[in-house]
C-alpha cells in the first residue's frame, strides 16, 4: 500500500517512478515503523532531491487511508507543514492560534526542518518555535515525522545536545543514501 501510495505521489509531480535499492531498503523501514516497529517518531534524511518529501507525503497519504485510530476510537488525521510555516504562525501574533493547533496535532509530518532559523525575534522577544515545539510534541509523546538534509551532527550543532537526545530516544531515522533525482 505504501508502494502504491509513493507510485501515485510520483506520477502526480509529473515523474516516472524508477526502483533502486536504496528507496525499496527506505520503505521496508517505513512499513515495519507504520507498522508499530520501533520509536514515536520517524525522521526521513539525506540529501536535498532525493524523495524525502515524495515518501513523507505517500507515508501520510498511506496512514490516513488507512484510517488510523486514537484510544478512543477518534480518526488521526495528519497535518503537514514545513519549519518555515512553523516560524511564520509562531512569530505572527494573529496565527499564534494556528502555532498552538499544529503543535497539539495527534500527528504531524514537518518538511524540510533545518532550513528555518532557530531563533526568530518578533517585537525585541526571542523564541526557538520549532524546537519549542518538538519539546512539547515530546513532552506529550504525539505522534512526528521530520524530513531534514541534516545529518545528525548537523541536528546537534544547530539545535543543541538537549533537543538531538531527544531525538536520538524518538526518532527511527531512515537514510536516504542516494543522489538526487532533480535534473
Amino acid at each position: 500500500m505504501l508502494q502504491a501510495s509513493l507510485l501515485a505521489e510520483v506520477a502526480w509531480r509529473g515523474m516516472t517512478y524508477t526502483p533502486n535499492g536504496v528507496q525499496e531498503t527506505c520503505m521496508d523501514k517505513i512499513a515495519d515503523w507504520m507498522a508499530g516497529g520501533g520509536k514515536r517518531w520517524l525522521m526521513l534524511s539525506g540529501l536535498p532531491g532525493n524523495g524525502k518529501t515524495t515518501v513523507m507525503r505517500a507515508t501520510v497519504t498511506t496512514f490516513e487511508y488507512l484510517q488510523k485510530t486514537d484510544e478512543y476510537g477518534d480518526h488521526i488525521s495528519v497535518k503537514q507543514v514545513t519549519a518555515r510555516q512553523i516560524n511564520a504562525a509562531a512569530i505572527l501574533q494573529d496565527n499564534y492560534k494556528i502555532y498552538n493547533n499544529i503543535a497539539g496535532q495527534k500527528f504531524l509530518a514537518i518538511d524540510d526542518m533545518g532550513v528555518e532559523p532557530v531563533e526568530v525575534v518578533c517585537y525585541g522577544n526571542v523564541d526557538t518555535p520549532v524546537v519549542d515545539l518538538l519539546l512539547y510534541r515530546y513532552q506529550h509523546l504525539l505522534s512526528t515525522i521530520v524530513s531534514t538534509n541534516l545529518t545528525p551532527a548537523d541536528i546537534r550543532a544547530k539545535y543543541g545536545d538537549r533537543i538531538a537526545d531527544r531525538f536520538n530516544e524518538m526518532f527511527n531515522v531512515v537514510v536516504f543514501s542516494n543522489q538526487t533525482f532533480r535534473k
